[in-house]
């Protein structure tokens, strides 16, 4: 996945102390000339170094808001040109003749003052107006301010913590409450949120993920839990685009032990490529095109829908609502527990309404979901009284039954396998006609694009029908594994993908016996084409460092998906199935709710095998297979004359000869 270009870098500028600065690569900053100035008058900073005077033209009646920046060279006459940037500058320059100048540069302020006045008047005044005061009951905010890229400032602590894309942990989030509008009709989105977080270590930075969302500085509110005392904030909010973070700086450091709450408002369009909240289309039979919404957060897509603390580890519990068009129905990770019709109407007389749900419990911000849509349901109920339904579009609602009768078996199954209950009051699973992904095992709230969740016994050939089921048993699988219990961080994703694999195929071992899914297919299909990619000097271990943001989407391949059940299998197959599952049990009774990584579950195991005289330290048994990639070749050799027979192991390497790969330490 491909990040935007590099844009022109953005001045970040304080209000309050009076200054307007741009630092890039050189350090380079500049001044303010002239700040209190009323609404008809030029903002003007000088960058000493370069000799380059800045003019920040203000939109009338937007006191602080500034609107575009037209600079030009103090260095002499003739070597100037106009250029202009929404958020910083650029400097060139070229031989003019200074009439010409003056013309040019006459005319380009007047032409951009025109444009932009009418652009930026509508698009945010109208924007933030829609979003923040109908119906939402909140004021319209008078700035909006917006992510820009490359953006440093001179720090209060050392070192730079922005610079490390993993978190800090001084904080810790303990409840979002999370309100979100989705606008079908205009392609637009917008949130209220308070995050309640904790201080576990001093600091006077407080750093959120965020991405593609729009701020409203007005609705920023920082206050001691309870809203006792308000926390000053140190300058407005900016932001770290290379790490995606928020930054927010306090005029003194946060206290240990104390809690917080934060609080603002946003807007956001829906994005293009199916990634955060997306908005998607599809056609009916009558030939009516409808919409929906639907949300896709994994591994770091959160931050695209709200800001929040965008790793596993940072689990919370989250109440959430979604303010939709009357006619819709939403859906998040919990069931309903509010439906209001909100009495206002829009100026286009469309009436709303705000689902609310039940708290989730503490889990991963990348499991949250969100759908909106028209869709019909089926629904049975399983154990306990959890209600179990699957949802899809009125016209193919018939092909869902296959998915709700094969999902509610596997659903018992693997949570005898698990040996713990579904926390969770009910368990969706909607067809999607648009979805990045085959599944998304979102915590109650399985999405699937629509070819793998749907069955139409006249047209779908057994192969397919065998892929689907497995794709619905791994997304029912990852409801313990991932959802449950969760990796720390995304270098161990194997761990997740790994034991909803292996739930998956035992499950199905037990539902259609006759298919083979574990001992015969996994081994022929899966095993095989993974041995065979393992086998170059271009596969890597199957756990490895994550050292930046771009290795997360890396790690999303055969490795992870294939490999990583196999060893599986092969352990289980060493201490038999029993110990295996009761090594299982173990593991999610232990980290309910919470955090593991490898190690935690090799323990488990371990004290599992020791109970039955199996005295092996599984952690031994399979670091090599994690932290080596590829796999050992035996020869076996007999030396008659001795009575002996040798074995040698090494590395083995299809492609040997093209490239020099370490051998010494594989074992």
């Amino acid at each position: 996945m491909s990040r935007s270009p590099v844009s022109d870098r953005p001045l970040e500028s304080g209000r309050e102390n009076g200054c307007c600065r741009q630092t890039n690569d050189k350090k380079k900053s500049l001044q303010l000339l002239h700040h209190k100035t009323d609404s008809q008058k030029p903002l003007v900073a000088r960058c000493e170094s370069e000799g380059v005077e800045i003019t920040a033209v203000r939109m009338p009646g937007k006191r602080e808001h500034i609107v575009n920046f037209v600079s030009r060279s103090r260095k002499g006459a003739g070597e100037d040109e106009v250029r202009v940037s929404g958020g910083g500058y650029r400097h060139h320059s070229r031989r003019c003749p200074p009439n010409c100048m003056k013309s040019i540069l006459c005319f380009a302020v007047l032409i951009l003052l025109i444009i932009t006045f009418v652009l930026v008047a509508l698009l945010v005044r109208s924007t933030c107006d829609h979003f923040f005061n109908k119906p939402s009951n909140t004021s319209a905010p008078d700035t909006v301010v917006t992510p820009r890229v490359g953006l440093v400032f001179e720090p209060s602590a050392s070192p730079l913590v922005w610079e490390n894309f993993r978190l800090p942990t001084d904080l810790k989030p303990s409840h979002y409450v999370l309100s979100i509008r989705t606008d079908i009709h205009t392609g637009i989105f917008a949130g209220n949120i308070t995050i309640h977080f904790g201080c576990l270590g001093s600091t006077d930075i407080i750093l959120l993920h965020t991405k593609e969302l729009n701020y409203s500085v007005e609705s920023f509110r920082f206050v001691t839990e309870g809203g006792n005392e308000v926390v000053p904030l140190n300058g407005p909010p900016t932001f770290y685009e290379e790490n995606d973070y928020l930054v927010l700086r306090t005029l003194s450091p946060l206290e240990q032990g104390e809690r917080y709450s934060l609080s603002m408002q946003y807007v956001a369009k829906f994005n293009a490529n199916l990634l955060g909240l997306y908005q998607g289309k599809y056609v009916t039979s009558q030939g009516a095109t409808e919409h929906y919404v639907a949300s896709f957060l994994s591994p770091i897509h959160a931050r695209r829908v709200y800001p929040c603390f965008d790793e596993p580890a940072f689990k919370a519990n989250f109440s959430i609502s979604i303010i939709h068009p009357v006619g819709y129905s939403a859906f998040s990770n919990m069931d309903v527990v509010d439906q209001q019709t909100i009495p206002a109407r829009t100026p286009d007389g469309e009436v709303w309404e705000t689902t609310s749900f039940r708290t989730t419990p503490v889990m991963s911000t990348y499991l949250v979901a969100f759908v909106v849509c028209k869709f019909h349901s089926k629904t049975r109920l399983v154990r306990d009284g959890v209600e179990f339904r699957v949802w899809a579009r009125e016209d193919v609602i018939d092909q869902a039954y296959f998915a709700l009768d094969i999902g509610v078996r596997l659903f018992n199954i693997l949570e005898d396998f698990s040996g713990f209950d579904y926390p969770l009051p009910k368990l969706d699973m909607i067809a999607l006609p648009q979805l990045a992904v085959a599944g998304m095992e979102n915590w109650g709230l399985v999405t699937y694009r629509e070819e793998y969740m749907l069955y139409d016994e006249r047209e779908t050939p057994t192969e397919t029908l065998q892929e689907n089921t497995f794709i619905i048993a791994h997304e029912l699988g990852h409801q313990w594994y991932s959802n449950l219990v969760t990796q720390v961080y995304w270098d161990e994703l194997w761990l997740k993908e790994c034991f909803a694999t292996v739930m998956g195929k035992i499950a199905l071992e037990h539902l259609f016996p006759d298919w083979a899914m574990w001992d015969e297919q996994f081994v022929v299909k899966e095993l095989q084409m993974v041995m065979k990619l393992d086998s170059l000097v271009t596969s890597h271990p199957i756990q490895q460092p994550v050292t930046r943001v771009g290795d997360i989407m890396d790690n999303f391949d055969m490795i992870s998906y294939q490999k990583s059940p196999a060893i599986l299998r092969m352990l289980e197959h060493s201490i038999r199935y029993e110990t295996f599952k009761e090594g299982l049990e173990v593991f999610l009774r232990n980290k309910q709710y919470g955090n593991a990584d490898a190690w935690d579950i090799w323990r488990a195991i371990t004290s599992v095998t020791q109970a039955h005289g199996q005295y092996r330290d599984i952690s031994d048994l399979m670091a090599p297979w994690l932290g080596q990639m590829g796999y050992p070749v035996v020869t076996v050799s007999r030396d008659c004359g001795q009575d002996m027979v040798c074995l040698h192991q090494e590395h083995f390497l299809l492609d040997k000869g093209k490239a020099e790969v370490d051998e010494s330490q594989y074992k």
